[in-house]
């Protein structure tokens, strides 16, 4: 039988105090707004709406950049879990996932293409 084991009292709820997840789903919910006002921008024919919508899009762009930003810039400078392949032992390692970036190209290619087109469509 699996029993989970918690090292607080706060089961699990300390997360809510992690400034990279609070920057996460901040970017998150200005980038669903952002993805709205596209929506009525692109489906919509009213002046005014379109208007209004153009305003409001750039009082979401800037806050979604500011914690998206501040997300990425953070967890490619924090610390990640390494395994070494030939003892199997799991050590930290500082800037791991700009390591990951950097050993796979590919990967690091399509986030900033991904990045770049949703730049581009708020533009």
């Amino acid at each position: 039988m699996n029993q989970v084991h918690w090292n607080t009292q706060w089961y699990g709820l300390e997360a809510l105090l992690n400034i990279r997840n609070l920057s996460l789903g901040f970017a998150v919910l200005f980038l669903s707004r952002i993805n709205g006002l596209l929506y009525i921008m692109n489906s919509v024919s009213d002046e005014d709406l379109f208007s209004r919508s153009v305003r409001k899009l750039l009082l979401n762009t800037i806050p979604f950049l500011l914690f998206f930003l501040f997300f990425v810039i953070t967890l490619l400078l924090s610390k990640g879990f390494a395994a070494d392949p030939l003892t199997g032992m799991i050590t930290e390692e500082q800037f791991k996932y700009l390591h990951n970036f950097i050993q796979m190209p590919l990967a690091a290619i399509l986030f900033l293409s991904g990045v770049v087109a949703v730049l581009f469509g708020m533009g």
